[in-house]
């Protein structure tokens, strides 16, 4: 299948199909080449059917050729206009999307008046149930893998489609990143001592083995992250700086919404800034290197 990637609507691409039949049968391009010769035909063919935007006209159209395509989509982790015009023109053209949260995706898709097919992907997914959806990604040809904020993989189960996927047809799919919004990005570029090399942890573990967890992480050296939901925000801190509290750190609470707030400091100092504040949304904490002195 040749894939095309554009800015466009659904419905301006059928007009032109056609039109590109013979160019595209002489001209197969390489998976995520920039076909400029084709970007060239097709903007001219919609200009004849007056649909091309201005900033198209200059912009290259990528060409991806492969029997199936799954593309793994970055989407807000809380500002709807942080999305990219890209991700948006992926998620008009697919065939079905598989979130982690339907009713997240769907509200986000009904923002931008997209209208595509949205199906349960998550970690309570069975084998069978994967199957199912690779089913019908072989059916559409084109689909789109969303968590309910932000990347996925970092701190989801999006790993499992993908391998079932690759497992199931090989070389005839091509898994595409689609780069966006990310909280650990978010998180680490406002940190005001140096965040790398980092640890990424996720979720620290709810009950089983939460203890050790703790004391193998603090031995650390290197800048830790970490993702906290707001039910045991407050415990996670207090087990933390009681293993660590002199080291620096940056808590951060509903990045890139509207009541978002950052706390600064040792994590002895941030534990009760933290549990004074409004207890609301998911968490980043970000812990210096074991080495790193703030600076008075």
């Amino acid at each position: 299948m040749i894939y095309l990637e554009t800015r466009v609507s659904r419905e301006s691409v059928f007009l032109i199909v056609h039109y590109l039949t013979e160019q595209l049968i002489s001209s197969q391009c390489p998976a995520g080449m920039v076909a400029d010769t084709l970007s060239a035909d097709i903007v001219k063919a919609l200009k004849r059917v007056n649909d091309c935007p201005r900033e198209l006209e200059s912009a290259p159209i990528f060409c991806y050729s492969s029997d199936m395509n799954l593309f793994i989509v970055a989407t807000p982790i809380g500002n709807l206009e942080d999305i990219s015009a890209r991700a948006l023109a992926i998620l008009r053209s697919v065939g079905v999307v598989f979130a982690e949260d339907t009713r997240v995706t769907a509200k986000l898709l009904t923002r931008y008046d997209i209208r595509v097919p949205v199906h349960r992907s998550d970690e309570n997914s069975s084998a069978a149930e994967i199957e199912k959806l690779l089913d019908r990604l072989a059916t559409v040809e084109s689909a789109a893998l969303t968590t309910d904020a932000g990347t996925p993989n970092l701190s989801d189960p999006a790993f499992r489609i993908i391998a079932a996927a690759l497992a199931r047809f090989g070389t005839k799919i091509k898994i595409i990143p689609i780069p966006g919004p990310s909280a650990l990005l978010a998180a680490i570029s406002i940190a005001h001592f140096p965040p790398h090399p980092f640890v990424f942890l996720g979720f620290p573990p709810a009950k089983k083995g939460r203890s050790g967890f703790f004391d193998e992480i603090t031995e650390l050296s290197y800048a830790l992250v970490l993702f906290e939901s707001v039910h045991r925000i407050n415990k996670t801190l207090e087990e933390l700086a009681r293993r660590a509290g002199s080291r620096e750190c940056l808590v951060a609470r509903e990045l890139t919404k509207m009541h978002e707030q950052v706390w600064r400091g040792t994590l002895a100092e941030v534990v009760p800034q933290v549990a004074a504040g409004t207890q609301k949304g998911e968490y980043v904490i970000l812990i210096a290197p074991k080495e790193w002195l703030r600076k008075s």
